[in-house]
């Protein structure tokens, strides 16, 4: 059996809509290799299409890759959890996740207090002007 989980391997940490994830997964030696497969936030992706290289005289060690051109409805909150599967027949099952993120980072819209008055909202932009004008004006102030 594989001595180790899988490893992925991709080529950025951080991803948007229209970008292409490219991404490979590799088993450590095992006889017989093992089948790969890929989840992207919990849905298959990619062909079922596990590549097997001869490591030693009775090892085979097996690799599988994917590439997606991913959506906007791929991410869930500005998160892309890519997982790989590696099985030998029913007796071995081992999963490998990594967590990608999104370039730009979601904002939320607008921040409410949480005093008795619901009419006090500031949205995140004007919290974070008034903060650099702030900084500004004490700078400024040396």
């Amino acid at each position: 059996l594989p001595e180790s989980a899988p490893v992925i391997s991709t080529e950025h940490e951080r991803y948007d809509p229209d970008d292409i994830l490219r991404a490979n997964c590799t088993s450590s030696p095992s006889k017989p290799a093992a089948t790969l497969s890929f989840l992207l936030n919990n849905i298959p992706v990619g062909m079922p299409a596990t590549k097997v290289i001869p490591y030693n005289d009775h090892l085979q060690s097996s690799y599988l890759e994917v590439a997606v051109k991913l959506t906007s409805g791929h991410f869930n909150n500005g998160i892309l959890r890519l997982q790989c599967t590696a099985m030998v027949t029913s007796i071995y099952r081992e999963t490998r996740e990594k967590i990608l993120s999104s370039k730009t980072e979601p904002v939320p819209e607008r921040v409410t207090s949480t005093s008795s008055s619901p009419s006090v909202h500031m949205t995140l932009t004007s919290l974070v002007t008034l903060t650099q004008v702030i900084l500004l004006t004490r700078h400024a102030a040396r």
